[in-house]
C-alpha cells in the first residue's frame, strides 16, 4: 500500500499558497505564494514516487504515463518548468499586465525644491491591469504560458489561477489513480 500522506500534504500547500496569492491584496512579480505554490506542487509529485516504493513494479509503468504526460502537455510542462525557474533561477513567472488602454483614473506627482515648494506636478494615467503568467527562460529554452491542457483550450489566455487550479486537480487525480493501483 503507497504512502501518500506526504504527496498530499505537499498538495493541500500548494492549495493553500495559491490562496494566498489569490487573496494578496498587493503584488509583486516575485511572489513568495506563487513561488511557494509552484514547489508544494511539484513536491507532491516527488513525494508520491517516493511513497510509492513498496509497490514500485506496478507503479513504474503507471508513473511513466504520468511522467510523459508532464513532458508533452504545456500547462504541465509550464508548471514544472516554472518551479524550476523559481528555484534555480532569477526568473518571475507572473507580472502586472495593462489589459486595455482604457484610462481609469490618474495620480499626480509633484517635484519640490528644497524647501518643500512645489516646482512641478505631472498627471500619470491608471490603466486596467490583471496578474498574468509570463515566458520565461531556464535550462537554455523559453516556456511560453499554455494556451491548452490535455486537448482543451484554456478558458483565459496566461490566467495564473485557472492553470494553478487545473494543475492542482490534475496531481489530486494522479494521487487518487495511484491508490487504485492493485
Amino acid at each position: 500500500m503507497p504512502n501518500l500522506f506526504f504527496a498530499r500534504e505537499e498538495l493541500k500547500f500548494a492549495q493553500e499558497a495559491l490562496d494566498q496569492f489569490k487573496n494578496d491584496k498587493t503584488f509583486a512579480p516575485h511572489s513568495k505564494h506563487w513561488s511557494d505554490f509552484l514547489i508544494h506542487l511539484e513536491l507532491s509529485f516527488i513525494k508520491a514516487e517516493r511513497g510509492a516504493q513498496d509497490i514500485k513494479d506496478k507503479f513504474s509503468p503507471f508513473q511513466g504515463r504520468y511522467k510523459h504526460l508532464r513532458k508533452i502537455d504545456p500547462l504541465l510542462s509550464y508548471l514544472k518548468n516554472a518551479r524550476d525557474a523559481v528555484s534555480h533561477g532569477l526568473e518571475t513567472i507572473v507580472d502586472l499586465q495593462i489589459v486595455s488602454d482604457n484610462i481609469v483614473d490618474s495620480f499626480s506627482l509633484s517635484r519640490l525644491d528644497d524647501d518643500g515648494n512645489i516646482v512641478e506636478t505631472t498627471e500619470h494615467p491608471m490603466f486596467p491591469a490583471r496578474i498574468k503568467l509570463k515566458t520565461f527562460k531556464i535550462n537554455g529554452k523559453y516556456w511560453h504560458p499554455p494556451f491548452f491542457h490535455r486537448g482543451e483550450r484554456l478558458r483565459y489566455e496566461k490566467e495564473p489561477l485557472e492553470v494553478a487550479r487545473l494543475g492542482i486537480i490534475f496531481y489530486q487525480k494522479f494521487l487518487d489513480d495511484i491508490e487504485k493501483i492493485k
